[in-house]
């Protein structure tokens, strides 16, 4: 606002300047008339080519911005593909959940089978690891994916996947996406319980609802359970 009022400041200074050049500049020949009249199109040539230069600094800045936020939705886009109909597999030894890239319920995560299974940290097949974790995590060294979405996919990142450990259901779960339970399973370091994978999931696709309701005019119901 400050900005926009010292503009309008100089702006209107410049052509109080220039409206006065004319008397200044005017020899014993000139009219009163003729003066005023100078005077008169020079502040009209001044105004419009103030105008034309606020108008192209403005193309400039707010049209490289929208060249930016349509790369940076194109790339959301790419995400939710990804995501999109995903499911992973929760193995509790007596159990087996689903889980997609939806939001849980409030009233679902409070069902006493969720309290149990929330404080076990995940195992993982490093196959399965590959082929679904690793290229999500891939978006997260992309300039155009959006920061507050950036963000959201740290719940992901690892630093290693660790093999010595001694595996019991009381302590770990294993999480699939195409691997079988009977395959070697490893311990993903930094550790993530099923409880901060599930609060990150939903962290990750409220940001991309919010980034889309922000950047679209249309009301988009992404269906991230469902496949493409």
């Amino acid at each position: 606002m400050k900005k926009n009022l010292k503009l309008i400041i100089c702006n209107i200074i410049v052509c109080i300047l220039v409206f006065f050049v004319p008397f200044i500049l005017k020899n014993e020949n000139d009219s009163l008339n003729s003066v005023i009249s100078t005077a008169f199109t020079a502040v009209g040539a001044t105004a419009t080519l103030i105008t034309m230069i606020i108008a192209l600094s403005l193309y400039q800045k707010y049209g490289m911005d929208s060249k930016l936020v349509e790369k940076q939705t194109d790339k959301v886009f790419e995400l939710i593909d990804t995501l999109k109909g995903k499911s992973l597999t929760i193995h509790t030894g007596k159990i087996s959940f689903y889980l997609r890239f939806n939001n849980i319920e409030e009233e679902i995560k409070n069902d006493p089978f969720f309290n149990t299974m929330y404080p076990k940290k995940i195992t993982i097949n490093d196959q399965d690891y590959e082929q679904f974790l690793e290229p999500i995590q891939n978006f997260m060294r992309s300039y155009l994916l959006p920061d507050e979405i950036k963000e959201n996919l740290k719940f992901l990142e690892l630093y290693a996947l660790a093999d010595e450990y001694n595996f019991n259901y009381e302590e770990y779960v294993k999480m699939t996406y195409e691997s079988k339970t009977d395959e070697e399973f490893l311990l993903m370091i930094p550790f993530r319980t099923v409880e901060e994978f599930i609060d990150g999931k939903n962290k990750l696709v409220d940001s991309i609802n919010d980034w889309l309701s922000k950047h679209t005019s249309i009301k988009l119901n992404l269906e991230l359970e469902k496949p493409s």
